[in-house]
């Protein structure tokens, strides 16, 4: 705690012990000035100063005759200073701790309880318990509503805190429901900022392109990258968000000539706002490099997915799974470049990080389908043969939406590449159409075996034809799977045999 506030709080505990009639109404301003400057080191990013004073200021509320109001508050606040630090299980107790205080105090219904219930719920959010989130969110709005505040900018934030949620757990028409409704209160104005605007439209955008839905997702991004130019200026770090997002939109659509500019800006902001070793820097080089290695410029990609590997796996606030994703980016520049050692040891370093992270094992497929097409490339069809059909079985424990039609778009753009004779970006395309379809309808599925089947004759146009042959005898296999069976006839009885 600096100085002055030292200062400060040392004077007021003198007035009001030695002259302040009454001992409740000196802790009541001690109280006041405390949580105040709690809240003021918590705006301006103190957090070890705001924990210190929220937790005096809990001290100091136990004295106060106000049933636990501000007991609760100091405990709310402590608890949300533990969710920015990720001491989330000190943090989910000392919610529970001031929701009961609340509770008890207020009833169920009170703006008290829905702030309570809002900090738990993004401490479950900020854990990846989005199941145990849910709920929350669904009561703080039903509060909100009886209380005549689903007009308001506190409203439409919940909103969007619940469609992250519902997005995070794949029910994508529930998070478009309430993302727009959200979009909705915060164009009527009542109290909102651009900002906020421009974060819903962004995590309304992200639940479209999480389905693939490119051409709902881009207006949203755009529209968000407009105010966020207008509100922070054009070097602002959310600008750079923005860019990074639409670029990723480009790239999954096959327009690299558009994405590679925005990827190209996005990291100049970051680096220049951030430092070259922020983990939003490495953001924008992975993505530099997924334009890079589309085009089959291998030796260009690299450099760029080596150092963003070396930023993630350095930061502090970096989860595991960014790590696996640029492993398994560099496992598919060393196939290109048939260093085929290299290939598997980034594979199976990124499939041992997504076996251990058990909230998408679609991701652990798609790690098997690598290492099958590695061992394809080498000609060892047996190990490529028992990878890939492993891949098959988690995607038919995992399938999720039943409605991933939207990569029809995609494989429609590599029927383009390939009828054009750029084979590489024909063969980038369809596997990421081979990808969304057996996500999102199971690997028996038609479509999963025509977009292997046309990966298999890409691969085959740029000479890697062991790998080719290997996914073409798969595709067939699937093929035969989907041959509708015979109708089931009674059998024949001798009818000596009946009793």
């Amino acid at each position: 705690m600096n100085l002055a506030l030292q200062t400060i709080l040392h004077w007021v505990l003198i007035y009001n012990f030695y002259i302040a009639p009454s001992i409740e109404g000196a802790y009541l301003t001690v109280w006041k000035v405390v949580f105040d400057a709690g809240q003021d080191a918590r705006d301006k990013g103190r957090y070890d100063e705001a924990a210190y004073l929220y937790e005096v200021a809990g001290k100091l509320a136990v004295a106060i005759g106000d049933k636990g109001e501000r007991e609760a508050s100091s405990l709310n606040g402590l608890a949300w200073i533990y969710n920015l630090q990720n001491r989330n299980n000190e943090g989910v107790e000392l919610a529970k701790r001031a929701l009961a205080l609340d509770e008890r105090r207020g009833g169920a219904f009170n703006s008290a309880v829905s702030r309570d219930l809002n900090t738990l719920a993004s401490i479950y959010q900020n854990q990846g318990k989005y199941a145990a989130a849910e709920p929350i969110y669904r009561r703080i709005i039903l509060i909100k509503e009886s209380g005549g505040e689903s007009e308001t900018a506190n409203f439409a934030a919940i909103l969007t805190n619940l469609m992250v949620v519902y997005r995070s757990q794949s029910k994508f028409a529930e998070a478009e429901t309430v993302g727009k409704r959200a979009i909705a209160v915060y164009e009527k104005g009542a109290g909102s900022k651009p900002l906020d605007l421009a974060n819903t439209l962004n995590n309304l955008a992200n639940v479209y392109f999480s389905q693939g839905k490119y051409v709902e997702a881009m207006p949203l991004y755009e529209r968000s990258l407009s105010i966020r130019e207008k509100t922070l200026g054009a070097e602002h770090p959310g600008v750079a968000l923005a860019l990074n997002n639409i670029a990723n939109v480009r790239l999954n659509q096959g327009n690299y000539e558009e994405a590679l500019p925005n990827y190209e800006r996005a990291l100049a902001i970051r680096e220049k706002a951030l430092g070259p070793n922020h983990i939003e820097v490495a953001s924008s080089l992975n993505g530099l490099g997924n334009v890079l290695l589309s085009q089959g410029r291998f030796s260009d990609a690299a450099p760029l997915y080596q150092r963003a590997l070396t930023i993630f796996e350095n930061a502090k606030s970096a989860d595991q799974s960014s790590q696996a994703m640029v492993l398994g980016n560099l496992s598919r520049v060393s196939l290109g470049l048939k260093q085929y050692a290299e290939a598997e040891f980034y594979e199976r370093r990124a499939m041992r990080i997504r076996e251990k992270e058990a909230a998408d094992a679609s991701l652990v497929a798609v790690c098997l389908d690598a290492l099958a097409e590695i061992h394809y490339a080498q000609g060892l069809r047996s190990k490529g043969d028992i990878a890939f059909l492993r891949a098959r079985k988690i995607h038919r424990q995992v399938v999720r939406t039943g409605n991933m039609r939207s990569a029809d778009p995609i494989y429609e753009r590599a029927h383009e590449y390939f009828k054009k004779g750029h084979f590489q970006e024909a063969a980038t395309m369809y596997r990421r159409a081979w990808n969304l379809f057996e996500i999102g309808m199971g690997p028996d599925d038609p479509r999963v075996a025509q977009a292997i089947e046309s990966y298999a004759l890409s691969l085959k146009q740029l000479d890697r034809h062991l790998a080719a042959d290997g996914f073409a005898e798969q595709a067939k296999k699937l093929r035969e799977r989907q041959q509708p069976k015979p109708p089931q006839q009674d059998s024949v009885v001798d009818e000596g045999a009946v009793k």
